[in-house]
């Protein structure tokens, strides 16, 4: 194991810490104890509300001519029509909790795979009289699980009906509509239930998960995805006669209709993109009054034909949850961040006011609970630094000028007084939620710095230590960083912060510790430039700029290739001519990828996934027919085949077969540890490993993403075969590669310091490794992946295997890469904490780089773009390390041959 502290387990863990630390930075949970404020005076506008959720609807495709006709009607002549604008991440359970909670949700609910607790949070369904919910299983529990007195009732279908492969997914929505209209017909005969039914504040919400899977499925422009639409439509006017016949028509029904998140053209979410944001908003029935002019309406979207000659409203998510609270005259859940969309509520002048009020008593209860505990801190002249715009005196006079106000008939005015103590009521819980945004924001920088200052150290270090300075300074060291320890404990425990953010507080005194101790114990080397340095250093400069560069414009990839042209210039003698054309022709095809249209999911292209399936395995056996094949052997080499087969049969035919899911799951966890058997000598055990990897990532693959993993791989062998050209070292021939990382090359000291042309090499691996990521038609986002190259494995949804198996995906090239990248760096002779200094340096620059750029405020494209990015360097960062050390591992490892 290398002697360095960015090493097996300290640089992961660090990185790992940067990460997790912009969600407490940017994104931290809006949850605290709140005390109940007093219920509201007015009169409710409705008697019942009923919450239509269409799950994956987009508005972009809800408002297309005719797609919703009855909807479109309703909101038009009977109340109002609109969006809704969500935020990242687009997820349902984020999306459900914003609309029913009012807030935007913790993101350790990712590790529950949205669909638990973990936090606890009050709803609206909690805060009815009673509430009835239907649909998905994944959805509901979590709003009935912890509900005062069980008030909230589910009923949820079996989760294997969640089927991709089914020929009618719209059944999901139908099963939502059969099961309501039984549950009246039953309230007939049944006395109890009609009791509870007549009550005052009930809500009804039926969530429609059809668009959704039709979306992940068949996308969002396919003819299911609109019939889907329909069907809804059709199905919200048959539960309207359904309540309406059931009440008799009492006209006390208030009817909402939106969706949770909206979709990508490729059938994903998760992002900031519009596409996945912006979501129809519809309100008609009780309580619900036309608009008089746009409420909220941007610019962007004046063009949409449905809002022609119309007024409509524009809300963030969160605002449903106090309307739907106003609506039927409950409190609003006690942690909600949305503001009550007055406009829509059909309410006397006197209860808007007090209807407003009643929203300034649940904020104002939310933000004395946040400073309460900002304030329970040791020593709070130091740690708590109030928020001076709303002193108790201060809000005592607005209260009291806003009852005044309206006692004397200012209506307006008191609302305008209202809107404005909102707003600073806003700000007061932005300020405390976000108390420690400044400290961590400056804590995680200087980490990152003082990590990039110790692998630049390590790389100007002859490695010989002193003894005599470290016996001298060893002791002033550990008493100083003892100090910085202390210091950061007692702060994390005066202002009792959660148990994590200790790590936050001691990752800087860590690193810089010691980044310290091995400056001064350590003997450094006098840098000598030549010539030739100047060019490599301007081509290192340029792969770190267009690393940063193709993650907003992936075509700048083409660009890094002509640096890696330079590589057998200026690091051979001799220009390998054998070798060089092809792999110039190897790099300019790989080169094309970046400018190929992005992945939309529109089109498939399953016959190029085919056809690289058979050239795969035929060149693999041609490869090898000059050696001894074994039956083995021959199984790995048409291993391609079968997963071309398989997808394309599972592309071409309804449903997913039987025998196609077996075929891949063997060929997906048998055929790499089959390769593994293989001789381990780097000219047979990783063409073998390729071909088992190739073979996986075909059954993953829809397009032209399965002719770039092979192209890839020949790139690779052909720079790995430049590398062995030069290293004239013969022992290499019949080493079967156990050596390495014990002996280099044969010898059994390898070197001790990396040279500029080793850093540039070293680097180019690194763009290699962002270029398999983008290189693919994938923008630079989380959401980036079609789910449905997963469909030869599961029909039925499954968000962690799927999760999982994208993420695989997303990794093999990775391993590919760095496959060849364990052979490159054995025959430069490099040491391996060397090249990973060199790695996590400039991993640590690009980290840098982008957690500068991770933003909270602007658009939701922005804000969920630039944390896509900070996510996808600090995945890579992280996975680099681990897949270094199992590619070598693999490499190496003596089974049986």
């Amino acid at each position: 194991m290398p002697d360095n502290w960015v090493g097996t387990i300290t640089g992961p863990i660090l990185h790992l810490i940067f990460l997790v630390s912009v969600f407490d930075i940017h994104f931290k949970s809006p949850i605290v104890s709140v005390t109940d404020p007093p219920p509201p005076a007015f009169p409710p506008p409705a008697k019942r509300l009923v919450l239509f959720v269409a799950d994956g609807l987009r508005a972009q495709s809800f408002y297309q001519p005719d797609a919703a006709p009855i909807l479109n009607y309703l909101g038009k002549t009977q109340g109002v029509l609109g969006l809704s604008h969500t935020r990242v991440p687009t997820e349902s359970r984020p999306g459900h909790v914003a609309l029913l909670a009012g807030l935007y949700e913790d993101p350790s609910a990712i590790t529950a795979g949205w669909s638990d607790n973990p936090v606890m949070f009050d709803s609206v369904l909690n805060r009815s009289t009673h509430a009835w919910a239907w649909g998905s299983p994944d959805i509901l529990p979590m709003f009935a699980k912890g509900s005062a007195s069980s008030r909230v009732t589910t009923d949820s279908y079996q989760e294997d009906m969640e089927d991709f492969a089914s020929e009618d997914l719209s059944e999901l929505d139908s099963w939502v509509f059969d099961r309501v209209e039984r549950f009246f017909s039953s309230a007939l005969s049944n006395h109890s239930l009609q009791l509870q039914l007549r009550e005052s504040g009930n809500i009804f919400f039926l969530h429609l998960l059809g668009c959704d899977t039709n979306g992940h499925v068949h996308k969002p422009h396919s003819q299911q995805y609109k019939e889907n639409i329909k069907s809804v439509d059709q199905g919200v006017d048959r539960m309207i006669k359904v309540f309406d016949k059931y009440f008799r028509g009492d006209g006390r029904t208030a009817y909402l209709f939106t969706s949770d998140h909206g979709m990508t053209d490729w059938g994903s979410h998760g992002t900031g993109m519009d596409q996945e944001t912006v979501t129809p908003l519809v309100a008609w029935g009780a309580g619900i009054r036309q608009l008089e002019r746009n409420v909220g309406a941007r610019q962007q979207f004046d063009q949409v034909q449905a809002f022609k000659n119309i007024n409509r409203i524009e809300v963030n998510q969160a605002d449903v949850a106090p309307l739907m609270s106003t609506l039927i005259g409950r409190n609003i859940p006690v942690n909600s961040v949305g503001r009550l969309p007055l406009e829509i509520i059909d309410l006397h002048p006197t209860h808007q006011v007090e209807a407003m009020v009643a929203q300034i008593d649940q904020l104002l209860a939310q933000y004395k609970a946040l400073e309460r505990r900002h304030e329970q801190v040791y020593f709070p002249s130091i740690f708590h630094v109030a928020y001076d715009q709303l002193e108790d005196e201060k809000i005592f006079r607005k209260k009291q000028n806003i009852k005044n106000t309206s006692n004397q008939g200012h209506v307006k005015e008191s609302l305008r007084l209202c809107s404005s103590f909102l707003d600073e009521l806003m700000d007061g819980i932005e300020y405390y939620q976000r108390y420690q945004k400044n400290i961590l924001i400056i804590l995680i920088r200087i980490a990152f710095v003082g990590c990039a200052l110790i692998n630049l150290a390590k790389l100007s270090s002859s490695g010989q230590k002193s003894e005599v300075v470290k016996r001298r300074y060893s002791t002033s060291i550990f008493t100083v960083s003892g100090l910085f320890i202390a210091m950061a404990n007692f702060s994390w425990f005066c202002q009792g912060l959660p148990t994590h953010f200790l790590l936050y507080y001691l990752a800087p005194v860590f690193v810089w510790s010691k980044l310290v101790f091995y400056v001064v114990t350590r003997s450094f080397v006098q840098l000598q430039f030549r010539k030739l340095d100047i060019l490599i250093f301007v081509q290192i400069l340029a792969i770190i700029l267009i690393i940063k560069e193709s993650f907003f414009d992936r075509r700048w990839l083409s660009f890094g290739f002509l640096t890696l042209l330079i590589h057998p210039i200026i690091n051979s003698k001799i220009l390998p001519r054998n070798t060089f054309p092809f792999w110039f022709v190897s790099l300019t095809v790989l080169a094309i990828f970046p400018w190929l249209p992005v992945v939309d999911g529109k089109s498939e292209h399953l016959l190029l996934v085919l056809l690289s399936g058979f050239i795969t395995s035929f060149s693999g056996l041609f490869w090898y027919m000059s050696i001894r094949l074994n039956f083995l052997k021959l199984v790995l080499c048409s291993c391609p085949i079968v997963s071309s087969v398989c997808v394309y049969y599972t592309g071409s035919s309804l449903g997913l077969s039987p025998v196609v899911q077996i075929c891949s799951w063997m060929v997906f966890t048998l055929a790499m540890p089959a390769s593994m058997t293989t001789r381990p000598f780097y000219l047979e055990r990783t063409p073998f490993l390729c071909l088992s990897l190739i073979s996986s990532y075909l059954l993953l693959s829809l397009s032209y993403e399965a002719m770039f993993l092979p192209i890839l791989c020949l790139a690779m062998a052909l720079w790995s075969k430049i590398e062995d050209n030069q290293s004239q070292d013969v022992f290499k021939k019949n080493d079967h590669f156990g050596a390495f990382l014990r002996e280099n090359r044969g010898i059994t000291h390898p070197k001790r310091m990396v040279t500029l042309q080793d850093v540039s090499c070293i680097l180019s691996f690194l763009f290699v490794i962002f270029y398999s990521f983008f290189a693919t038609g994938n923008i630079a986002s989380l959401n980036s992946f079609d789910p449905s190259s997963i469909k030869c494995f599961v029909a039925v949804f499954s968000p962690f295997l799927m999760g999982g198996l994208l993420l695989v995906k997303i990794l093999i090239p990775f391993l590919c890469v760095s496959l060849f990248f364990i052979q490159i760096i054995w025959f430069r002779g490099c040491d391996f904490g060397l090249v990973m200094n060199v790695l996590q340096l400039f991993c640590d620059i690009l980290g840098l780089m982008f957690f500068n750029l991770v933003q909270s405020t602007g658009s939701w494209l922005d804000i969920g773009t630039s944390l896509s990015h900070f996510v996808i360097v600090e995945g890579t960062t992280i996975f680099i390390v681990i897949l270094l050390y199992f590619a070598a591992m693999i490499s190496k490892l003596k089974i049986c041959y």
